[in-house]
C-alpha cells in the first residue's frame, strides 16, 4: 500500500472515529441516580440492577475500587441464584471475581457462581488468573474438586494454570498440575500436556523436563495414560530442539505397545517439518515390529503438507520392500482414479518377484473399486493366485471408495 493510499485510509478512520464519537455524545445516556446508601451492600444491590450496560460497569468499577474485603461474602450473597432474584452479568461476574480474589482467592473459588453460559467461566477464569500468581500449587489443587465436566470450568482452570505456571520461580515442580490434567477428556488433555511441556522446556529447560517427565509413574491404562501422553509429547517437542536427542529419545521410549505412542507423535510431526528426513529415520526405525506403521504415518504427514514433493520422493525410491505398505496404498489409489496402466507400470519396477505380485494386486484392488468389469476381464489373464484373485474379486463387489493418494505428478 502507497503513501497515498496511507493517508487516504487513516483519515477515513478518524472520520468515522469523529462520527461515532458524534453520535454516541449526542445521545448522552443519561447517569442513573444512585443513593449514596450507608449500607454498602445496598448500594451493591442498586448498582447490578442498573439497566444500562456502560453506567453499570463503571458503577462497579468505582464501588469495587474502594470496598472493603471484609463486606465479600455478604455482597455474593445478595447476587446468590438460589436465594436472589438479582442476575450478576459476565462484566458483574469478572469484576467481583477479580476483586475478591486478589485478597482470598480460596474464599473467591469456593463461593464462585456457576455459569450461566456454556463453556464460559469468567468467575473461575479471574479466581485462576489471580490465585496463580500466588499459589499456583493450591489454585490446582482447589481446581481438581471441580466436576469433570468441560463446561464446569476444568478445562478453563488448567488453561491458565498451564500458562502461568512457571511465573513465579519457586513453583517449579509441575505434579499438581499433572494430577488435574489427569481428569480432563482425551482432547483438551493433549491441548495441556503440549503446552505443559512447551512452557516446562522454555522456563526451566530441556533437561529439567526430561527428568520431570521420565520420573511420573507408569500407568496401566494405556487409552488414558496422562505418564504416556507425556513421553510421546515430550519426544515430538525435542524435534525443535534436537533432531538427535529427538531419536534417542524415540528408540529409549518407543519400543513396544506402550511405547507406540512416542513413535507416532514424532512421526507425525517429523513427517510435516522435513517429509524425506523422517522417512529415512522411520525406514531405519530400530524396533522392526512398528517399522511399517511408523513409515506410513510419516507418509501420510508427508503427502498431507507437501503432496507434490511426497509422491516424487516415493517414486524416486522405487518400490522397494521396506516401503511395501506405502506402496501398496499409493498403488491402489492409481488404480482407483483409473490411472491402472500408470500403476501396473511402477508394480513392476519391483526387482522381487513376490514383491512384484503383491503390488499388481494392490493396483488390481483400487482398479476393481473404480471399473470392475474391466478389472474382471484383466483377471482372466493375470495368472495370480487363487487366494489373491479371490480378494479382488470380493473388493469389485463392495461399494466404490474415494481415491486416498496422489498419482504420479511426472505422469502424463
Amino acid at each position: 500500500m502507497n503513501a497515498r493510499a496511507i493517508a487516504t485510509h487513516f483519515g477515513v478512520a478518524v472520520l468515522a472515529f469523529a462520527l461515532g464519537y458524534g453520535v454516541f455524545s449526542a445521545r448522552k445516556v443519561s447517569e442513573p441516580e444512585i443513593s449514596h446508601s450507608e449500607d454498602p451492600i445496598a448500594a451493591f444491590a442498586e448498582i447490578v440492577q442498573i439497566p444500562d450496560a456502560h453506567a453499570r460497569a463503571k458503577a462497579l468499577l468505582d464501588f469495587f475500587a474502594s470496598a472493603d474485603p471484609a463486606w465479600a461474602e455478604r455482597l455474593r450473597a445478595e447476587v446468590d441464584p438460589q436465594t436472589s432474584e438479582i442476575v450478576l452479568d459476565e462484566i458483574g461476574e469478572i469484576l467481583f471475581a477479580s476483586w475478591w480474589a486478589r485478597t482470598n482467592p480460596e474464599a473467591a473459588f469456593e463461593n464462585r457462581i456457576d455459569p450461566a453460559w456454556r463453556n464460559r467461566n469468567p468467575w473461575l477464569r479471574e479466581v485462576m488468573i489471580a490465585w496463580s500468581a500466588t499459589d499456583p500449587a493450591e489454585a490446582a489443587k482447589a481446581a481438581n474438586t471441580l466436576p469433570p465436566n468441560p463446561d464446569r470450568g476444568v478445562v478453563e482452570a488448567v488453561r491458565i494454570l498451564v500458562d502461568h505456571w512457571w511465573d513465579k520461580p519457586e513453583s517449579a515442580d509441575p505434579t499438581p498440575l499433572v494430577d488435574l490434567i489427569r481428569k480432563l477428556e482425551v482432547v483438551p488433555r493433549a491441548g495441556a500436556i503440549q503446552r505443559l511441556i512447551e512452557l516446562s522446556m522454555k522456563n526451566r529447560g530441556v533437561e529439567a523436563t526430561e527428568k520431570f517427565v521420565e520420573s511420573l509413574p507408569e500407568e496401566e491404562d494405556i487409552g488414558v495414560s496422562v505418564q504416556s501422553e507425556m513421553l510421546a509429547r515430550f519426544g515430538q517437542a525435542l524435534l525443535d530442539h534436537d533432531k538427535d536427542h529427538a531419536v534417542r529419545w524415540a528408540n529409549k521410549h518407543g519400543r513396544g505397545r506402550k511405547g507406540s505412542g512416542v513413535l507416532r507423535h514424532l512421526a507425525f510431526s517429523w513427517g510435516q517439518e522435513n517429509g524425506p528426513e523422517a522417512m529415512q529415520w522411520a525406514m531405519n526405525l530400530e524396533d522392526e515390529t512398528q517399522r511399517p506403521a511408523i513409515i506410513y504415518r510419516v507418509w501420510l504427514s508427508f503427502r498431507q503438507e507437501k503432496p507434490e514433493e511426497a509422491a516424487q520422493w516415493l517414486l524416486a525410491q522405487g518400490p522397494i520392500p521396506v516401503l511395501e505398505g506405502v506402496y501398496a496404498r499409493y498403488l491402489t489409489g492409481l488404480g482407483m482414479e483409473k490411472k491402472q496402466t500408470e500403476a501396473f507400470e511402477i508394480a513392476e519396477r519391483a526387482e522381487d518377484e513376490a514383491l512384484r505380485e503383491r503390488l499388481r494386486v494392490a493396483v488390481a484392488m483400487g482398479w476393481a473399486q473404480s471399473d470392475p468389469e474391466a478389472t474382471g476381464k484383466w483377471l482372466e489373464t493375470a495368472k495370480l493366485a487363487p487366494d489373491l484373485e479371490a480378494r479382488i474379486r470380493k473388493t469389485m463387489q463392495a461399494k466404490p471408495a474415494q481415491p486416498m493418494v496422489l498419482s504420479d505428478p511426472n505422469a502424463s
